[in-house]
């Protein structure tokens, strides 16, 4: 709203433009339409009206300014030469998301490794940058960094308008018989950033599945000669190292010694190695 202090006997112009502040007027990514003429004021007239456009988007930023500037005034004196036009956001805060695999097969021992693919996400863009980090974690009787998959972190930048980035994950290949075996991964958005980040979306199991050809080891135990009152001590040993606890159970059984009370040559035993 345009005013004249009182009602003049002549018809009063003014030229007027709008100019950009925070806001931004243009075809891509803009806040306003630009607008620009004379206004006139008929005599005895005192109050008029200029209409700027503003823009909806759907991308989150702070409130912003345009201007309204006045030149070249006809039968008037410019009393306030600029106005100042506030557009409020009304844009939700982008919510964040970690995307990536449940599960990945291990790779063979020939190619050595697979780089798994994780996506972070923004719902909407926003018109400030944001600093995403990530970190694998172990998980209790799961995959081990340094082992099973490379241990990872890092950090990842959008910059404005940006809503998509990725990142990847070292597996590792090793001979190991072992279980199914679960990583974890977290993104964390730095405090300052104005996004919206939920524990279920920020988080992702992934299972890596032994490879098939990584067979269970084979065990054997060796023959023992001991004179009488001597103690027979059996060697049993795997072919391999196993990721899993391996367990077997043993007894023993009568050949031409035998075990007993009576007449015996050896203690029986058994139980679980």
């Amino acid at each position: 709203t345009v005013s004249v202090s009182q009602a003049s006997g002549q018809t009063v112009s003014v030229e007027f433009s709008t100019a950009d502040g925070t806001a931004v007027s243009g075809i891509l990514g803009a806040d306003y339409d630009p607008e620009s003429g004379t206004l006139t004021f008929a005599p005895g007239v005192t109050l008029a009206q200029i209409r700027i456009n503003t823009l909806n988007d759907q991308v989150f930023e702070h409130d912003e300014q345009f201007y309204l500037r006045f030149s070249d005034p006809v039968h008037v004196t410019l009393g306030d030469s600029e106005g100042i036009g506030t557009i409020g956001n009304d844009d939700m805060k982008p919510v964040v998301k970690l995307l990536g695999p449940s599960e990945v097969s291990e790779p063979s021992d020939a190619v050595g490794y697979v780089d798994v693919t994780y996506t972070v996400t923004l719902s909407n863009p926003s018109s400030l940058p944001i600093h995403i980090t990530y970190q694998t974690s172990d998980l209790a009787n799961g995959a081990v960094s340094g082992l099973d998959y490379e241990a990872s972190s890092g950090s990842l930048v959008f910059q404005a308008g940006e809503t998509s980035k990725t990142f990847t994950v070292r597996v590792l290949s090793d001979r190991f018989d072992e279980s199914n075996e679960p990583y974890l991964l977290t993104i964390q958005s730095s405090p300052n950033n104005e996004v919206t980040l939920s524990s279920g979306d920020s988080q992702v199991i992934t299972t890596i599945v032994d490879h098939p050809e990584d067979l269970p080891p084979d065990l054997s135990v060796n023959d023992v000669t001991v004179l009488e009152g001597q103690t027979a001590v059996f060697t049993v040993s795997l072919s391999q190292a196993s990721g899993q606890t391996v367990s077997v159970q043993f007894s023993t059984a009568d050949g031409t010694a035998v075990s007993g009370i009576s007449g015996a040559d050896y203690d029986p035993e058994s139980g679980t190695l």
